[in-house]
Order: structure tokens, then sequence, then C-alpha cells
């Protein structure tokens, strides 16, 4: 049986690019899915939801200062995911009359209380999240049809596992203590396992400029989100879609073009993770046993023999490490003898372990060496990666080369010729354009991608046209290749 969701009241707040049906997904085990019935380009916008019912601002006393619980804007500190200095008058007002009267009273009412670390505790996002639930449905303020969307929703309830019962079994303690809501204790364990099996992080774009990115990453995490809606969209460890947010709007994008008829995907964890932990986790978490394509390869690295003991002696050294790296020339000789080994740069683990080269390198100061690996990751291991990065981790990896670029710049260092000098300038503004068109892809026409042209425009200025010439930036970035003795990688890869 299919369902066309443009005709379902219970879904009017779907606002869908194009068709959507429910009915019996094709992946073994998963109940309902969702699938579309025109083809959606790659990077498209597949449907936004403006206002979920549940959107939790991060854990922390500094999240809940610097993030607005309306409209999830970040103003000052070095997570700006906003270049609002103020918080919208019309927040305030906005707030209250979508969850905050019904939450308020309860939330008072706990924060008078004179026991120890009670404080602490209400400013934890499942604390939060589910004293919201259940205040909005004891105000009358959650439509049936969306209630009943959420009791319907998956849990494991039951699936033995020890920490997330004692988690749940925390929660619906202090649920009855403050008497929240009037709701069975079943009921509210129901939902506390539906949170826990259902909740979405909520990364947001960064707005910062020239060097300075929070290592690793280019995006902040500001919350959580429980949508219903979002939650029929399945598991594939080579997914086809995957979720971002602008600001509180929930928007699931194309990872590349999906033909019509085709079930739309997401990954619930890290697509780059290992054969084994991706079992483990989904199974454990979800109750998952995955079938993909991807898992029916199996292990991709090294299973048993001299290679396997070498890899299982780094993580040894890796988890008794204060950094948690192991030795770096371990780590190089590893890599080396793997690849020699026959294995691709695509290969579990190579990247995690480039990637630890990256931040060992970077901790000691050394921005030449750490740029010359970042090069050999965007350029050779990144592209040689199945599944591929998702759109947005691709462009984190932009914005770092950007950054590290940027810091080579202002070395003095007789290793950097005149030649590497004009390439080093000519890639970083032929590179910083590409940033502008790939952000406004990945996210549309938000305040990032404007944000993004911005910084463009105040850094190159009106010659910035020169920097459109790709025969150029491959030149030059051959000249960089060759200083970082990265050889053969196709002009297409650049």
């Amino acid at each position: 049986m299919s369902q066309e969701v443009q005709d379902d009241g219970m879904f009017s707040r779907v606002q869908a690019t194009v068709p959507l049906q429910l009915r019996i997904s094709a992946i073994p085990g998963a109940g309902r899915g969702l699938f579309v019935s025109e083809a959606v380009p790659s990077r498209g916008l597949i449907f936004r939801i403006a206002k979920p019912l549940l959107c939790i601002v991060e854990d922390g006393k500094e999240a809940l200062r610097r993030t607005c619980d309306n409209c999830f804007a970040a103003r000052s500190g070095i997570y700006q995911t906003t270049s609002r200095k103020n918080l919208r008058a019309e927040c305030h007002s906005e707030a209250w009359e979508h969850h905050h009267k019904a939450e308020c009273a309860v939330l008072s009412r706990i924060r008078q209380d004179p026991q120890d670390r009670v404080e602490e505790r209400v400013t934890h996002k499942n604390v939060r999240l589910l004293i919201r639930l259940l205040c909005l449905h004891e105000a009358g303020m959650i439509p049936e049809q969306q209630w009943d969307e959420i009791l319907g929703l998956k849990t494991l309830m039951g699936a033995g596992q020890e920490e997330l019962e004692r988690q749940v079994q925390f929660l619906c303690d202090f649920m009855a203590s403050y008497e929240v809501t009037s709701l069975d204790e079943n009921v509210v364990r129901q939902l506390v396992h539906t949170h826990f099996n259902n909740n979405l992080i909520m990364d947001q774009p960064l707005l910062r400029g020239g060097l300075f990115y929070p290592p690793g990453n280019g995006c902040v995490a500001s919350g959580i989100c429980l949508e219903p809606f979002a939650s029929m969209v399945n598991h594939c460890c080579d997914p086809n879609s995957w979720w971002t947010f602008n600001g509180c709007e929930f928007q699931l994008r194309a990872i590349r073009e999906i033909p019509a008829g085709e079930e739309l995907t997401i990954s619930y964890i890290g697509i780059t993770e290992s054969f084994k932990f991706r079992q483990e986790i989904l199974l454990e978490d979800w109750g998952i046993n995955c079938a993909c394509l991807v898992c029916k390869q199996g292990p991709q690295g090294p299973t048993d023999g001299p290679l396997y003991e070498r890899l299982q002696n780094i993580q040894r050294l890796e988890r008794e490490s204060v950094d948690g790296c192991a030795p770096l020339n371990e780590v190089k000789h590893f890599i080396i003898d793997m690849v020699g080994a026959g294995y691709d740069f695509g290969t579990w683990p190579l990247r995690q372990l480039y990637r630890q080269i990256f931040c060992t390198v970077l901790s000691r100061g050394n921005f030449m060496g750490a740029l010359k690996v970042w090069l050999k990751l965007y350029y050779v291991v990144d592209v040689a990666s199945s599944p591929p990065q998702l759109p947005d981790d691709r462009l984190n990896s932009l914005k770092k080369l950007i950054s590290l670029i940027r810091a080579v710049q202002l070395m003095e260092s007789p290793l950097i010729t005149e030649d590497v000098k004009w390439a080093l300038s000519y890639a970083r503004g032929y590179l910083s354009r590409k940033l502008c068109e790939e952000t406004e892809k990945c996210f549309g026409d938000i305040e990032v991608a404007k944000f993004e042209k911005e910084q463009f425009q105040m850094v190159f200025g009106h010659g910035a046209e020169r920097f459109d010439d790709r025969a150029r930036y491959v030149q030059g970035m051959k000249v960089l290749l060759e200083w970082a003795r990265i050889p053969d990688v196709s002009e297409s890869s650049l």
C-alpha cells in the first residue's frame, strides 16, 4: 500500500519539492519507507520542515546562553552561525507561543528545588526534550495525528542495553518526581526510548573566515531534533541523502542524483567507520542487521596476518596514549605497507590514520607539514573513499584546506620557493571561489552561503574574476602536489 504524502493532511508541515510516497520499504525488516516519485538532482532539496515540534539546544549553560532557543542562531564566540548581533525581538514571543508557555512552570519549579545538581540536570538536552514533549502534550499543544506519529515510531524497548536502560530509568524517575505529566509510566518509558532511537543531531554550518576553523570541523552541533516524519527515512551505509539544518528548519538533501521511484535513505552513523563498528553500533542502537551493498562486501581492511596484528597494536597504542594517537612513524610505516600490499587509499582505516597524522603534525605547530598531509587527504584519500564523504563533510575539508594554505602563505621558509608561493596564492583564490559555489549547492541560498560570498569579495576584491581560470589552477596545484611529494593525481580529481 502506498500513501501520497502531499495528499495527507497529517503531513501538512512537510514542504516537499517532489512528490513523496510512503510504502513498504525495499530494505528487509525496515517496515515502511519514503520514496520519491520524481527524480531529484544531486545536492537538490527533497523536503523541508520549517519548524519541527521538538528542537532542543545542546547541553550546558554556555550552549543555552549563546544559542537562541527559537531560531537556533548562535550569535557569538567561535561557534557563531549568524551575523546578527542581537536576538530578534520576535524570537521571545515565537518561542513562548511555540513551546515555552507549556514548559515554563515546570522548569521554574525544578530550578527552585534546593537539591544538589538539579540545575545542572535541567541544562541536559535529553531532560529538556522530555520535559518539553510531555508539557506540550499536557497543554494539548500537540495535534492528535502528530502525537500518534510519535507513539508509532520504532523503539528498542527490552533490547537488554544496560547503560541505555539506566538513562531511561533516570529520565522516567525525574519526570515522575516533578509531576511533569499525568501519562502512565509505561507510556513515558516508551517516549524516552522513542527519543533515544529517533533523535537527530542538529549540525549548523559555522560563519568563520580565514584561518580560524575549530580543529577538524566547519560545523557545530547546536542541539537535537525529534521529528517523526524524518524518522521515516531508513538507514543505508551508502545513503542517497543527508539531513542538515538552517537554524531550526530541517532539510533533507540529495547526495547524488536520485531517480524516480527510489527509496530515500540516510546514514544513522559515520559512513567512514569500519565494517565491524558499523555492524555493532547499528545492531546495538537500532536493532539493525545491515545488509546494504556496502555491508555485503564485508570488511575492507586487513582481517588477519601481520598487517592485522600491526593494526591491532596501533589501535592499542591509540587507546593508551594521552592524545589518542599512535607514534607517528608506526602509523606512517603501516600505511606504506598496507598500500604496498594492494589496498587502495580509500580502504579503512587509511583515512582515519592520515587524519591522525594530520592532527599530530598540526599539534606540533608544523603548518607546512599539516598542509602536505591534508593535500594527500583531500585529493587522494577522500577521492578514493567508498562510500564517498557526505557533501557537508567534503565542504568542511575544503574549508580546512583553504585555512592551511593561508597559514603557510604567512610563513617565511626556504622550502617555500617562488613557484610554490604563486601556486599557494592562486590555489587559495580559486578554492575560495569554489567554496562559495559548493556552499550554496550544499545548503542552498542561506546565511552561510551569503557569508562565504562576502568573505570572498572582502579578501579578493573586484579582481576576483582572475581566479576563474581552471587551467592556471591545475598548473598551480601540480606544483603544490609535487612540492608535497604526492604523485599521480588525475586532473579530474583536482
